[in-house]
């Protein structure tokens, strides 16, 4: 067993100080140590958090990776495995994240078999299964399940977007959202759907995309049953049975529960109209209204009667049109 001493005594050499890492000429690849004394070693950690398995559970994930890492910053706790580059103010953060190394995961999802090597992740994850949002914005009444969603959904309410695009000075308050605008400065489309070709910039657009050639409904909603093929969508939907509107317009105290909604309903108190028809010039204050209104310049008439083969471009049309049907029945 001395060559398991040797090693639980380079461990806390390296987390001492930078000093004395400095001092060390390179990295103990931990591959020349014999399978017991690598379990040795992970067991010792899991035990530290309260996990208890058996020698014969712990199951080394990549040997390649096992090379102790000795680039440790000041005031920084570093992943001990070279390959990962992970580092936190928080050694019991770290003993965590050392679990992800490894292949055992004891902590099981009933309901879908999802597993984690850590209980807080599974408890994380219940949340998905069930409707409860204990984090809520002292501002709005917004809920999330995670803590996280609502640290992003704050930045919100700031007027501060430090995020600047150099190209075009489009600014904006979070980081994923510049790089996402960064890619419509670029032609590449590398995402294409296989059925009918369509390419994005977004590998989430395309997912978004997919759904249009599948009947599944997945989301309903409790309460209506209301059905869709979109997550978002049906939570949009259930604002409609909640009474919470904290959005006001101060002109004529119209409320909602979606800013993106006052927003567009602010439109209807100014003579702005921002979407145009570059066919025609025809503009409108709602996006959707010269959507429809393009339609009048194509041929294309996907809204077919199935009694008589009319066919039109508006379905509201094909709607009123199907009465005439209903009406000779009586």
């Amino acid at each position: 067993m001395n060559t398991i001493k040797e090693i639980h005594d380079f461990k806390e050499l390296c987390l001492q100080t930078e000093t004395t890492v400095r001092d060390l000429q390179g990295p103990i690849p931990v591959n020349d140590v014999p399978t017991y004394a690598k379990k040795e070693i992970i067991k010792e950690e899991l035990e530290d958090d309260n996990i208890k398995l058996e020698l014969s559970d712990l199951d080394i994930v990549n040997d390649d990776c096992l090379e102790i890492n000795t680039d440790v910053l000041v005031g920084m706790e570093k992943c001990k495995y070279k390959q990962c580059g992970f580092q936190t103010p928080n050694k019991s953060t770290l003993k965590n994240h050392m679990l992800t190394h490894n292949s055992v995961k004891p902590f099981v999802c009933e309901t879908c078999g999802y597993s984690t090597p850590l209980k807080s992740y599974l408890k994380v994850h219940m949340r998905t299964h069930s409707l409860v949002k204990p984090y809520v914005c002292d501002t709005c009444g917004f809920c999330a399940r995670q803590k996280w969603n609502l640290k992003q959904h704050i930045v919100i309410h700031s007027s501060v977007k430090p995020f600047v695009c150099e190209t075009c000075g489009f600014a904006t308050r979070q980081k994923w959202s510049l790089k996402n605008h960064m890619l419509i400065h670029s032609l590449v489309k590398p995402f294409v759907c296989e059925t009918c070709g369509y390419s994005t910039q977004h590998k989430p657009y395309l997912k978004y995309h997919m759904l249009t050639h599948s009947s599944v409904k997945p989301f309903v909603c409790e309460t209506c049953g209301f059905s869709t093929k979109r997550k978002w969508d049906v939570k949009k939907h259930m604002l409609t049975h909640s009474l919470v509107k904290p959005f006001v317009c101060e002109t004529c105290g119209y409320s909602t529960p979606r800013k993106s909604y006052l927003k567009v309903h602010m439109r209807t108190h100014s003579s702005v109209k921002p979407f145009i028809c570059k066919t025609c010039g025809y503009s409108t204050q709602h996006k959707s209204y010269l959507k429809s209104h393009m339609l009048t310049h194509s041929s294309i008439k996907p809204f077919v009667c199935g009694t008589c083969g009319f066919s039109t471009r508006f379905k509201s049309i094909l709607k009123r049109h199907m009465l005439t049907h209903s009406s000779k029945l009586v």
